[in-house]
């Protein structure tokens, strides 16, 4: 999503949950071939983790840093104090979103059985980039 923040467009990393991310989540489960247990035990795991990741949203940060973004952008000068306090905040933001992501990943490696860890290994390293499934 694009915002508007003291009238400068920003990119705001904080998609919603997409059809591909649901459809990428079902072929991991069938590729893994994942009991009903299991599936439903990894459903309750996104569950939790869009729960919290919803609470972090860097666009807060910013918003609530608006007037501050704003002296940024149009003040006589660039004040790079109050630049680096507010990316501090944002990259607070980010890297907590990030732990979660692998507090996540770690979850769901751990509710699969040996053979299916060793599938989903072999996933990863098929993947064109380092994110891999999940």
């Amino acid at each position: 999503m694009i915002g508007l923040v003291a009238g400068v467009p920003l990119l705001i990393p904080t998609p919603a949950p997409t059809p591909e991310k649901r459809d990428a989540l079902d072929a991991l489960c069938r590729a893994l071939d994942l009991s009903d247990e299991q599936v439903r035990e990894i459903r309750k795991l996104f569950d939790h983790f869009a729960r919290r990741q919803a609470t972090l949203a860097v666009e807060d940060v910013l918003l609530a840093n608006r007037a501050v973004l704003r002296h940024i952008v149009t003040g006589p000068t660039f004040d790079r104090r109050q630049a680096h306090r507010v990316t501090q905040q944002v990259a607070a933001v980010v890297a907590r979103r990030m732990e979660h992501r692998l507090e996540l990943r770690h979850e769901l490696f751990r509710a699969l059985t040996p053979a299916q860890r060793a599938k989903y290994l072999d996933l990863l390293r098929q993947e064109p980039h380092d994110g891999g499934p999940t």
